[in-house]
């Protein structure tokens, strides 16, 4: 089982991806019991893509103020929307994303969102990994430069879950010191999460 292993690399807490909100909603009181079986805080985490302004504003007034919201822009006015947007805490990072540009870092940083870079992603979604990686190292840099960069396993299977370790190591792949690795896979998460759940409660 996914959480087993996430359990087993000593994480402390995770973020269960949904895409759907009306799933999420409906499975989220189980998700309060298995933070009791495993020992673990467990998040919802609200995953968004968007072309456009109007279509990323309808999808996050269907989210909840607890969950984490990750917007995967697939269009110049989307990356905009959700560097300013308050209700959006996470954009990812992909190798050839065309909507990730100085402009966009500059704005996100602005508005204190955090970058991610998803490992299974990479490796799962891209046939030739060997020109995917430069490019993503240099949007990466970009971010790392004003912004926040976290990086994940994003796993959809027990396998593809990585320990801390190994994603600070593939961190400083990708450009980060080992200050910003270490952060990456520890403080910025951490915080995130401590947020969110904080905001459940309250």
């Amino acid at each position: 089982m996914l959480l087993q292993r996430v359990k087993a690399c000593n994480y402390k807490g995770v973020a269960v991806c949904f895409h759907d909100p009306e799933v999420a909603r409906a499975v989220e009181p189980q998700l309060r019991e298995l933070e009791d079986s495993f020992h673990l805080r467990i998040a919802i985490r609200y995953e968004v893509e968007a072309r456009t302004r109007s279509e990323l504003l309808r999808m996050l007034r269907r989210r909840e103020r607890h969950w984490v919201v990750a917007v995967t822009p697939r269009g110049l006015e989307a990356a905009r929307v959700a560097a300013r947007d308050r209700r959006v805490d996470i954009i990812t990072i992909e190798p050839f994303s065309e909507f990730i540009d100085e402009t966009e870092v500059r704005m996100a940083a602005e508005h204190s969102k955090v970058f991610e870079v998803s490992l299974s992603h990479l490796l799962s979604g891209y046939d030739h990994l060997a020109s995917a990686l430069p490019a993503l190292r240099k949007r990466v840099l970009r971010a790392a430069k004003r912004s926040l960069v976290l990086v994940s396993s994003r796993a959809y299977d027990p396998l593809q879950v990585r320990n801390p370790r190994d994603l600070a190591a593939f961190s400083t792949l990708l450009g980060l010191n080992r200050e910003q690795a270490l952060d990456a896979v520890s403080r910025i998460p951490e915080s995130i999460l401590a947020t969110k759940l904080g905001n459940l409660g309250a």
